[in-house]
């Protein structure tokens, strides 16, 4: 029996180390199989297949004209900024449009843009401007769609189905609190009647159907109500004294009972809506993007804000108090006096039927605005733009006192002229010569237009680069104006190079110019050569979609060797696109230097000249491409051997034979070009001024998020080359010294 119990019991230890051992192997799997992948070098990045390396994305950009506000045969010149215009946006392209020309243009934008701007200019004055999302890569615009041109909200109304604490549907007559956290609801078709009370805390009231209402008040806390498109709002006692209050109104159906609203914290309008009048407390916020129809005031108290984005028609006077700011960006306008003791800002038309008093610190017009006034007494500083017109039409009498100044472009228009002028007249000002064009509903306009068309091409003058050349109307710089792209080569192809991509490194800006049909009539190139980090003497050349028979001439190439043969026109010949050689050998051009600017101990520095080089076409094209263009280098003089980057075809003078050769794994039969079997480029192309690698130091040594990027497929890290914190490892990353 001992015996017996000794086996089982050594069976048991048995099992037991057995278990033990298969956990034990089945962790170290785990943990094997749980390693992170390393990248010691750019050989090593795991690349998605079909992942080219780019760091733009082509968008395409379809801009119409539809705008029954403006006169028959009407044009708007349009600009496309990467920014917002008026606080250092940069022109990417412009154009012209009318009731039957469209717009339309491919940007190569960085991939990690998300958003453009754009501007149309009816002449010299704005028409309409607006922030448009570029990531689907197709966009289409219509200008002035509606015959109101309000300033373009985006706000959405409420959902009453969703978010709600409390919901009453159907018919409810009974008195509700809300307290915090809460958000009660009226969802569309309900009826509800009876008081509400806001206990405290953050509490929410989003009315979709009708509301019939004794009163609404609060005991504390930070009230919301939200007013939807089709709801129904009623109340007889409106009681809301909180400053961080909070009123939004999405409908036209709004009844405070024939009172004045207070407005401790915050009222917003995007409705049409008739009321009373509105008395803003001290640091209290109105908002307008609707349209407001008053049968009395609005005074706003110390320190408080009117901001109108839509129309506001009154009945009453307007005083502005103390510390507080009226901004204006469409229409407002009252039969009574307009009383301006604080700051004003007005972009669009203000109309006073009585008097407007200027008297506050700081009275700003914008470009296009206009005021119409009954009498205008100014007792202060009245700024106008800079460059285009501000309008000021006086129906009666002028009064500019000693403390009042007009400054900047206005137009000042008093048919009897100013009749008490004690103050000063900038040296700008004008008396009833200005133009400023209808604008949708928000101004009426006055004048008469001023921006003539030299040239008679269609583009005004203040809108036309070339105001001159009737065949010439827009620069297109590419990156923009102010900024180089940049092209990075590896020229051991088709064998792996050191992936310091500094073997070429060239700047580049292109500007396909354009007439007033939006057509491309030259294209204009400069570059710059940053470093040859090489033993061979390369040359450099892109290809553009076009037949060399559409181009008349080429200026401006460094052509100094003897290998490359060149048609009449300047372009390559035996090429079906147009070929253009920039440089044919980069040694030369840079004066004998070999490894220019990319050794660590700063010898073999060299500043290149910018070389400029002009594409002129026999005639006009809808289209040439998009830069940069189809850029390649060709290596070390032998012209069949020329590399571009991935995926773009070579030209007729490349040699096949090189393809699917030592670590090519090009397959042109599948249009598959320029990369290695685990899909790495021999050249990148960075949207901007990009600091290349030291000598033999790999790229994904200095820029830090490269990796991460290309290992994405390019959906992380899309800006991994600008300098940000975290991103560089300056130590191996040559400076920019020219």
């Amino acid at each position: 029996m001992k015996k017996a119990n000794y086996l089982i019991l050594l069976i048991l230890i048995a099992s037991g180390l057995l278990v033990a051992l298969f956990n034990a192997c089945q962790k170290e799997q785990e943990e094997e199989e749980e390693q992170p992948h390393i990248v010691n070098s750019f050989d090593d990045i795991n690349v998605p297949a079909g992942f080219t390396f780019n760091t733009t994305q082509n968008v395409t950009i379809k801009i119409r004209m539809a705008s029954p506000d403006l006169p028959s045969d009407s044009k708007l010149s349009i600009s496309i900024y990467n920014d917002y215009p008026f606080a250092g946006g940069e022109i990417l392209t412009k154009g012209l449009i009318g009731e039957s020309k469209d717009f339309e243009t491919i940007l190569p934008l960085p991939t990690y843009m998300q958003n453009v701007w754009v501007l149309a200019r009816y002449g010299e004055m704005v028409y309409e401007m607006r922030e448009v999302a570029v990531s689907t890569g197709n966009v289409t615009i219509n200008i002035g769609q509606s015959a109101s041109n309000k300033m373009d909200i985006f706000i959405d109304p409420p959902d009453c189905t969703t978010g709600c604490t409390v919901s009453y549907p159907g018919v409810t007559n009974q008195n509700i609190n809300i307290g915090d956290g809460e958000t009660v609801c009226i969802p569309e078709g309900a009826q509800f009647s009876g008081k509400v009370t806001f206990t405290g805390g953050t509490a929410t009231l989003k009315i979709c159907g009708d509301l019939q209402s004794s009163k609404i008040d609060q005991w504390s806390g930070n009230p919301t109500i939200i007013v939807g498109e089709n709801a129904i709002f009623s109340c007889s006692n409106y009681q809301i004294w909180s400053s961080t209050a909070a009123f939004y109104n999405f409908g036209d159906s709004l009844d405070f009972n024939n009172s004045t609203i207070e407005v401790p914290g915050y009222f917003e309008n995007n409705g049409d809506v008739y009321l009373k009048g509105f008395d803003i407390y001290t640091g209290g916020t109105l908002v307008n993007n609707g349209t407001m129809h008053l049968s009395n005031k609005i005074e706003a108290s110390d320190n408080s804000t009117v901001t109108n984005n839509g129309e506001i028609y009154a009945q009453n006077h307007v005083q502005i108090n103390s510390g507080s700011t009226l901004t204006n960006n469409c229409r407002f306008e009252t039969t009574k006096k307009i009383m301006i003791y604080a700051n004003l800002e007005n972009n669009g038309y203000m109309e006073s039927g009585q008097k407007m008093e200027l008297n506050g610190n700081t009275i700003t017009l914008g470009a296009g605005a206009l005021i119409n006034a009954e009498d205008l007494e100014v007792n202060s500083a009245v700024n106008g733009p800079a460059t285009t017109y501000a309008r000021i039409d006086v129906l009666d009498k002028t009064e500019i006192w000693s403390s009042g100044s007009l400054n900047g472009n206005i137009d000042i228009c008093d048919a009897d002229g100013i009749e008490s002028m004690y103050g000063t007249l900038g040296p700008n000002v004008t008396q009833c010569q200005a133009y400023v064009p209808q604008n949708g509903s928000c101004n009426p306009g006055a004048g008469t237009p001023s921006d003539p068309d030299t040239d008679g091409d269609g583009v005004t003058d203040s809108n036309d680069d070339y105001p001159n050349d009737a065949t010439r109307a827009y620069n297109n710089y590419y990156p923009n104006e102010n900024t180089f792209g940049t092209l990075a080569f590896e020229d051991y192809w088709p064998a792996k190079g050191d992936y310091d991509f500094n073997d070429l490194v060239l700047s580049y800006q292109y500007n396909p110019v354009t007439n007033a049909s939006n057509e491309v009539v030259e294209i204009i190139g400069r570059y710059k050569i940053l470093a040859t980090g090489a033993g061979f003497k390369n040359g450099f050349g892109f290809s553009i979609p076009v037949s060399p028979g559409s181009i008349s001439g080429i200026t401006g190439q460094d052509i100094q060797d003897t290998y490359i043969n060149l048609s009449s026109n300047g372009t390559e010949s035996g090429q079906t696109d147009a070929v253009v050689i920039v440089y044919d050998n980069l040694y030369l051009a840079l004066a004998g230097t070999p490894f220019a600017n990319v050794l660590p101990d700063g010898s073999n520095t060299y500043d290149a000249d910018t070389t400029t080089v002009t594409i002129s076409l026999s005639s006009p094209l809808s289209s040439a491409g998009t830069p940069p263009y189809n850029p390649f280098l060709i290596i070390d003089r032998t012209r069949g051997r020329e590399v571009h980057m991935i995926d773009n075809e070579p030209t007729n003078l490349a040699d096949p034979s090189y393809f699917g050769t030592e670590d090519d794994a090009s397959n042109p039969g599948t249009g598959e070009y320029y990369e290695t079997s685990n899909h790495l480029p021999w050249v990148i192309n960075i949207p901007e001024l990009f600091e290349h690698m030291v000598e033999r130091e790999d790229i994904i040594d200095g820029y830090l998020k490269f990796v991460p990027w290309a290992e994405s497929g390019g959906t992380t890290y899309q800006d991994w080359y600008m300098n940000l914190s975290g991103y560089r490892n300056n130590s191996v990353i040559y400076p920019q010294i020219f």
